[in-house]
């Protein structure tokens, strides 16, 4: 009986430790990407691959626990990019009102397990493997402490992406319709926002316009 009561709490303590880590990833690609003219930016290459696919690629390699990819504007099209990567596709039919509404299309379709959202932009190719699994780091130890823990990177004192979102502020996002984003319901919170100084511009440095993307490629 003593050896079954033990095994029982070591379950308990390992699902914890499982929960505590479970994270999901909510990657906004449904917008109709009017800055970069007629082309679609997420479906631009980067090495040699979709912006979409190089993007996802790296997140689905980092700790993440799932990945949640959301459409609109050519969903065929980022689908398609992304065939064969490990992620789930949620459907945002109101993606022309703005990027508060992906949001919310990610978190509905997120695990009920996911203790918080990681909120990545599509047009961010410059974010590796590793930068998405330090702030993840970030985020766990930020949680430990509180639960209601939002951890973001800076840059020369700039917010940047991706910003992880305790999911007790879930009933919050979905009722946010500020744009852009959720940056009203970070500026509500201010004081259990944790802020990562980053070294380099790759959490800031979107690649929406065609001069972007031309530095990008040189």
């Amino acid at each position: 009986m003593l050896f079954v009561r033990w095994t029982r709490l070591a379950f308990l303590h390992a699902w914890n430790q499982v929960r505590k880590r479970m994270v999901s990833a909510i990657v906004c690609a449904a917008g109709e990407s009017k800055r970069m003219g007629l082309q679609n930016k997420l479906l631009l290459e980067i090495e040699s691959r979709p912006m979409i696919r190089h993007v996802v690629s790296r997140i689905t390699c980092s700790n993440i626990g799932e990945v949640i990819v959301v459409c609109g504007h050519q969903a065929g099209e980022i689908q398609t990019a992304l065939k064969g990567l490990n992620v789930y596709f949620a459907h945002n039919p109101d993606y022309v009102r703005g990027l508060s509404t992906s949001i919310q299309a990610g978190v509905r379709a997120a695990s009920k397990q996911a203790v918080g959202y990681m909120v990545c932009l599509g047009d961010l190719p410059g974010l590796t493997e590793g930068d998405y699994n330090r702030i993840l780091a970030e985020f766990e130890t930020a949680v430990s402490h509180d639960d209601r823990a939002i951890v973001r990177p800076t840059y020369a004192n700039t917010p940047g992406h991706p910003v992880v979102m305790s999911s007790a502020f879930l009933s919050e996002i979905l009722i946010n319709y500020d744009q852009p984003g959720c940056r009203n319901v970070v500026r509500r919170h201010r004081s259990h926002v944790s802020e990562i100084p980053w070294q380099h511009d790759a959490v800031i440095r979107d690649v929406d316009t065609p001069q972007a993307y031309q530095m990008r490629e040189r």
